[in-house]
């Protein structure tokens, strides 16, 4: 909430038809950050051309009373520019104070940072009508740096802290009405950051941590409702109309860390070509995804024996589930990808030294889908709080893709479930199910065999896996095995028509 209200002080945003005057901007500016739960003191000064505002103060009450937030920001001027826009000057270095303050009783420390908000060539003009702003804004270059940090009084050394934007561009429209609409783009060239502090009572430790991003794009929808307390009432808000979402991509990405401390230390970097995230939450549900491609990761410490690298070519999470309670079902969704998972031959020596074991790269691929009905509003922390059951039922599960390989060995499967929900004895408690799960597994006993040879497994314990995987599978050709879970309508389980249960 604190970046997302620095933002919106410092980036207004885009271009538009009908006129505007100054001080509606400023009327605009300050509804909207109300809206997003900021209460604001300022001086107002007219001028001939048009309004300045300072010594202008932002508080944010964090919730369930952690504490609260304030922002100061010195000036902010507003042009009129004589063809019904208006352009929005900030200072060439423009220093803000934001100060955190935790609850009476939190053990949290105190944390005051000053920090110094430089540009070149920023410029933001405003646009549209009083009803639906627009405010287009683009720089060259432009840097926040902490000079400050302050830990109940006490300053941490800090000898680099600071986000450097290149090439920066952003449309945001504001439009009124019941429901308060916020859209916002916005590109960026790149983007870098450079960290380097001590803690004030460790000054032989240190934390060093850089990186940047290239080519990055950001979009985003907000939906507000008139009067929505949705800071302090997340689940009422969704119901009256509240809703959020956005996108985030970049082409490649690096970072570096660095953490040394008397008689240890560690460091590592990480690369990726691309990747992003979205989400979005309203009362019909939430949604959140995670994608990276060809990734690599390098770590060394002087706690382990050798350096460690890992690196694989895809990485994905995907969720999706309601929020709101609904005499409905509701879909859920959740799936899994982690493919090309390579480790050093250093790791792989520790465990096979005789090179027995294949080194392919490992993958694992997963979707799962459900669906189910909501009896009450996730979003409501205290009803979650009070509740002394599951705060719904599972009405069916889905398992579309299984994928895992990994030494020479592939498990596949699919399969399908539904769940009685008025039979919670036959399952000690669980809802009945009913349905099949199909796998498939192949080069299991290759494996078994070169674990054996290695003297990882004993023989003896190998032959009762053998035995274990001949009770759950049946031979389907060359170190092939199938296995077909079944549940039944009167609750047996049976494994290839033999019954476990």
């Amino acid at each position: 909430m604190t970046q997302a209200t620095v933002a919106a002080a410092l980036t207004c945003a885009a271009p538009a038809l009908a006129d505007v005057t100054a001080s509606e901007v400023w009327q605009n500016y300050k509804a909207s950050t109300a809206d997003m739960g900021v209460t604001m003191t300022a001086t107002e000064k007219n001028t001939p051309q048009g309004l300045d505002v300072r010594d202008i103060v932002m508080r944010v009450e964090l919730s369930e009373d952690e504490g609260r937030v304030r922002i100061e920001v010195p000036e902010l001027s507003f042009t009129e520019s004589g063809d019904g826009t208006v352009e929005l000057t900030l200072p060439e270095v423009m220093p803000i104070v934001v100060t955190v303050h935790p609850a009476e009783d939190d053990e949290v420390d105190t944390v005051e940072f000053t920090v110094e908000h430089a540009h070149s060539g920023f410029v933001t003009v405003v646009s549209g009508s009083p009803e639906a702003m627009k405010y287009a804004y683009s720089a060259a270059e432009s840097e926040i740096r902490v000079t400050q940090v302050l830990v109940d009084g006490e300053p941490m050394n800090i000898d680099q802290a600071r986000i450097s934007m290149e090439a920066l561009a952003g449309v945001s429209e504001v439009v009124q009405g019941a429901v308060r609409r916020y859209d916002q783009t916005m590109t960026m060239a790149a983007m870098s950051y450079d960290i380097d502090v001590s803690a004030p009572e460790d000054a032989t430790g240190q934390a060093q941590l850089a990186g940047s991003l290239t080519d990055l794009s950001y979009d985003s929808e907000w939906r507000i409702p008139e009067g929505a307390e949705y800071r302090d009432d997340m689940a009422a808000a969704l119901n009256a109309g509240l809703s959020m979402g956005g996108t985030l991509s970049y082409a490649t990405g690096e970072s570096t860390f660095s953490v040394k401390s008397p008689g240890e230390s560690s460091e590592g970097s990480s690369r990726s070509a691309g990747g992003g995230l979205d989400f979005s939450l309203s009362k019909d549900g939430l949604v959140y995804g995670l994608e990276a491609r060809d990734v690599a990761v390098e770590i060394a410490s002087t706690e382990a024996p050798f350096p460690i690298a890992v690196s694989f070519e895809e990485l994905g999470f995907d969720l999706a589930m309601p929020v709101s309670a609904s005499d409905a079902p509701q879909d859920i969704g959740l799936s899994l990808v982690l493919a090309g998972l390579a480790v050093p031959e250093q790791l792989w020596a520790m465990v096979d030294p005789g090179g027995r074991l294949p080194r392919d790269p490992a993958t694992l691929r997963l979707d799962l889908a459900a669906s189910g009905v909501l009896t009450e509003d996730v979003m409501d922390a205290q009803e979650m709080e009070s509740l002394d059951a599951p705060p719904g039922e599972l009405r069916d599960a889905r398992v579309n893709t299984l994928e895992l390989s990994v030494a020479g060995v592939e498990l596949t499967g699919d399969g399908a479930f539904t769940f009685d929900n008025t039979d919670l004895d036959t399952f000690e408690g669980m809802p009945r199910p009913e349905g099949k799960l199909s796998l498939r597994l192949s080069g299991a006993h290759g494996l078994l065999d070169k674990l054996t040879e290695m003297g990882v497994v004993p023989e003896d314990q190998v032959t009762g896996m053998r035995m274990m995987l001949g009770l759950f599978a049946k031979p389907a050709g060359d170190d092939v095995l199938t296995s077909e879970i079944e549940v039944t309508p009167d609750g047996k389980v049976l494994a290839n028509g033999e019954r476990l249960k």
